[in-house]
């Protein structure tokens, strides 16, 4: 679902998409606090919930945890909830 761009997980371009945009600027961007995660991650480490993401240029299954590590190159995005488009939006 990802490769084909149905589960995203980055910002979309605000001026292409701006309700989506704000929308996951809003709803879908991790924001630690001591309810969710315990403690803010510091800048070298990850919170409880394993964010920030670290940087990827690729998407794999990392076999250690038996879970996708996603494609993130910039540095919002590392904070961003994996989410699907057209749910979000209803």
């Amino acid at each position: 679902m990802i490769e084909n761009n149905i589960i995203h997980i980055d910002l979309l371009d605000p001026e292409l998409e701006s309700e989506l945009y704000q929308k996951v600027l809003t709803y879908q961007i991790h924001r630690c606090d001591p309810l969710k995660c315990d403690s803010p991650a510091l800048s070298s480490e990850q919170c409880k919930k394993e964010f920030s993401r670290q940087f990827s240029n690729t998407i794999y299954i990392d076999q250690n945890f038996n879970r996708y590590i996603y494609k993130y190159t910039k540095p919002l995005d590392q904070w961003v909830v994996p989410y699907h488009s057209e749910t979000f939006l209803i």
